[in-house]
Order: C-alpha cells, then structure tokens, then sequence
C-alpha cells in the first residue's frame, strides 16, 4: 500500500517549479516601468540639448526653436457641425482638443397673444463656439485652411510664427555654467543653513529653466490654434402659458371679492364722514352765514 505522502509529490514539485518562474520573472509593472525610464530621462535630456541638424544662422533652419499660432473668428452656417468637423479633424491628424464650448447669447425675446389661456414666445439668439486645439505643426496650416474652407464670413483671422531659440539657449548656457560651479560648501564664517537655501534655490532656478525649455519645445511641435465660430440669428418659438389667465381667479371668486370690496369701501367711506364731521359742521356753518348776510 502506497503512503499518502507519495501522492503529495507531484503537487510539491508543481509548487517549486511555479515559485521558481516568479522568482526570475518580473511584473509587468516593473517592466513598463524600467521601458518608460529611458524614455523618460531622454525627453527631460531633450531640454538641455544643444545638438542641431542645421545651422542656426539661417532663419528658415529646422534647428530653431519657431513656434507657430492661429487664431481666428469666423461665421459659419452650422456652429455645432462645424465645431464636431473641428473636432473630428484635429484627432485625425493627432492633435487634442484642449476646450470646445458651444453656448447661445440671447438677442431678444418677445411674447406675442396666441390663445386665451397661451402665449406665442419668440427668442432670437446667435449660437458661438469657442475652441482652443493644440495640432501637430505640420497639420496647422491643414486645419485652418479647413476651417476657412466652411467659413460664410471670416471677421479676423491671425497666423504668428514666434522664434524662441535665443530664449531657449540662454536656459540652457545659464544650466551649463551652474554645473560646471557646481553647489557651494559652507566655509568656516558661513551658515550651513543660509548654504544649502542657497543651493536649493539655484537647483529650483534651474529646474524652472529646464521646464521652460520643455514647454518652448511642446509649442514648437505642437501649435495651438484658437477658434470661435458664431452664426446668423435663429428664432426659436414655442408657446408658453398665459401667466395672467393661470392667475386669474374664478368668476364666481371674482364677483364675491368684489361684492366685499363695494362694501369695505362704503364702510371707509362713511367712517371717513364720520372722522371729519367737525370740519363738516363748520362748512355749513360758514355757508349759512354767507347765504344770509350777503345773499338778502
């Protein structure tokens, strides 16, 4: 008869092998991770880099650092089929929208008599967009010669290309020469404290050059391009109701009120007579006087 531990074995060696296999195995997190640094340090690299493919002389070089923006203001037909067309444009050729609102700005609104108890209500309003996208720079001129192309009126219309290589390289020279200085060591007058504020407020300055540097070079792939786009007035009319017959009361409520106003203005009257009887009495005292001595 077999021992029961036997059976065991098999179960054993499965549990080893599998230990095994994670123990030179790594996560997936750890693997993406360790992919992502490379990738990582080289774009934080990028911002100190001073390696160009052409020279700097020429304007028109591709070393430069040339950031290009679009703005512009135009009518159009539809505003809503046109900011999706936007829209839909700016992530084919693998740009973000960064906002897109569409909104109404009422013009007038005017109720017009439409039943007994209804009103005909007419709103004039001009629906606006407002867009602003960040697009590849070689898809700008792309996208703006699309919207130009559904544009039934263009107001303004501005295209800027701005050159920041001197701002660029002045980050990146001011970097340069921190390295080579290297951090201060405390000498024997100098506080260790005041030092290292010292030290880290030079580390801080630099890294505010560097993040600088890593913005100039976003804008200069990627150019962002601002739009708003408005279109004639639409009337919209609906019918509402008719406040003023929803808040009237009942014939039947109305003629009860009113029986019991007639009456509460008598009551006030004759009070009022009765308040003001002397000055009465001296009117027709003053009359009676006046009829017999200059009327005999």
């Amino acid at each position: 008869m077999r021992s029961p531990i036997l059976y065991l074995i098999p179960l054993v060696l499965l549990m080893a092998a599998c230990g095994n296999s994670s123990l030179h195995s790594r996560p997936t997190g750890e693997t993406e991770a360790a992919d992502s640094k490379p990738a990582a340090d080289g774009y934080l690299a990028s911002a100190d880099s001073t390696a160009y493919s052409s020279s700097l002389l020429d304007i028109r070089s591709a070393s430069r650092k040339r950031v290009r923006t679009a703005d512009i203001r135009c009518g159009v037909k539809d505003v809503a089929a046109v900011t999706f067309a936007i829209e839909t444009a700016v992530a084919k050729v693998g740009g973000i929208t960064k906002q897109s609102t569409i909104h109404n700005i009422s013009v007038s609104s005017k109720d017009l008599p439409f039943t007994a108890d209804s009103l005909k209500r007419v709103t004039l309003y001009t629906p606006v967009s407002n867009m602003e996208v960040k697009v590849p720079v070689a898809s700008l001129d792309t996208v703006v010669n699309l919207l130009t192309a559904m544009a039934s009126f263009i107001d303004h219309r501005t295209l800027k290309e701005e050159d920041r290589t001197l701002t660029y390289l002045t980050n990146v020279l001011k970097n340069e020469a921190q390295a080579r200085r290297g951090a201060v060591t405390p000498g024997a007058k100098d506080s260790t404290l005041d030092v290292e504020r010292y030290n880290d407020s030079k580390e801080s300055e630099a890294i505010d050059r560097r993040m600088n540097n890593l913005a100039i070079l976003d804008d200069v792939n990627y150019s962002t391009f601002t739009i708003e786009l408005f279109q004639p007035e639409v009337a919209k009319v609906y019918t509402v109701v008719n406040p003023d017959q929803q808040q009237r009361a009942a014939f039947g409520s109305e003629l009860l009120s009113a029986f019991r106003s007639g009456a509460s203005a008598l009551r006030n009257t004759f009070i009022f007579l009765i308040q003001i009887w002397p000055f009465l009495a001296i009117a027709g005292l003053g009359w009676f006087v006046y009829r017999k001595n200059f009327r005999a």
